[in-house]
């Protein structure tokens, strides 16, 4: 509860400031609620001597809030898949930079299907329930082109991943694009996996990202934050720690789900982030780039340095 009420206040820090320009002093790194980022949640709530001083880390309810206080410059940094990083680079105005490869989703990102009305050999289009984001276009375009679906039997209907259990138990929606941790939900409620991020590996990258002007006057601050995520993922091992119990009480997932969950996502160390981004990150964006410029009708995708002289 405890963890709760911080995040909570962070958020209202946030709102009250609107969608001005953050304080240069004030260090904000925002990101939305999926699993793989509650690590760095988890260390602030719990070990902020850890982390730099005046630094905010915020876990927001979606993909949009987040892009929203990214492209108006209200924070510093962000948590992103990369789909989003490169969506915002390309629209914003703004220059980022990757500080930090942080995991590859392997299966927590899917779509997921009432499992009868998915099979009705009656039905000839479904409604697909989906966040109004880069990475839930990036997925259901993979998915129709991975399953050769026409698009024209699709209609979406946009809405907060907050409700996308709500929505298939109501039968508003026959699809649900989604992720953990609103995925193990809606498995457990009985729905279906249809298309995940096994389907197409390698392609759902999850990154930090700093505007590159703040991280040329602050990069060894920076790298403090960088730095302390080997010691935020090393608690991902201890499941009876309190640090792991933390996790379980920010998702609303049990120790037992988590573990499950935690299968699905490969995270990267420092060192190992460092060198995928040396070896195979420009391959990876490639891919990535190719299809957002198509989900998200844009003319040219703007490519996403590394953050000049990250180490790890």
């Amino acid at each position: 509860m405890r963890i709760l009420q911080r995040t909570l206040i962070f958020v209202m820090m946030l709102n009250l400031s609107g969608c001005g320009r953050a304080d240069e002093q004030q260090l904000v790194v925002v990101g939305n609620s999926w699993l793989g980022y509650q690590p760095f949640y988890m260390l602030s709530a719990l070990h902020p001597e850890q982390l730099p001083q005046n630094l905010e880390l915020v876990m927001l309810a979606s993909d949009n809030t987040v892009l929203r206080m990214v492209s108006n410059q209200a924070v510093q940094g962000s948590f992103l898949s990369l789909d989003n990083a490169l969506a915002v680079q390309t629209t914003s105005g703004i220059d980022y930079c990757v500080a930090l490869a942080l995991s590859f989703s392997k299966g927590a990102d899917a779509v997921v299907a009432n499992s009868a009305r998915w099979h009705d050999a009656s039905k000839t289009d479904w409604v697909v329930g989906m966040e109004d984001s880069p990475l839930a276009r990036y997925m259901l375009n993979r998915w129709l082109a991975t399953q050769a679906i026409d698009r024209s039997r699709i209609t979406t209907k946009l809405m907060s991943p907050s409700l996308h259990v709500d929505a298939m138990q109501r039968g508003s929606v026959d699809v649900i694009i989604t992720y953990q941790p609103f995925l193990q939900q809606l498995t457990m409620s009985g729905n279906e996996v249809i298309f995940s991020s096994t389907d197409i590996p390698g392609e759902v990258l999850d990154v930090l990202v700093f505007r590159l002007a703040y991280w040329q006057n602050h990069q060894q601050r920076l790298q403090q934050l960088i730095s302390s995520w080997n010691q935020a993922i090393s608690y991902l091992e201890q499941p009876t720690s309190e640090e792991f119990l933390a996790l379980s009480t920010l998702s609303g997932l049990t120790t037992a789900d988590i573990q499950q969950i935690l299968a699905q996502i490969e995270f990267f160390n420092s060192q190992q982030s460092l060198a995928f981004l040396q070896s195979d990150y420009p391959a990876v964006a490639e891919i990535v780039s190719t299809t957002i410029q198509a989900s998200d009708n844009l003319a040219d995708v703007k490519a996403l340095p590394i953050c000049p002289g990250v180490t790890p």
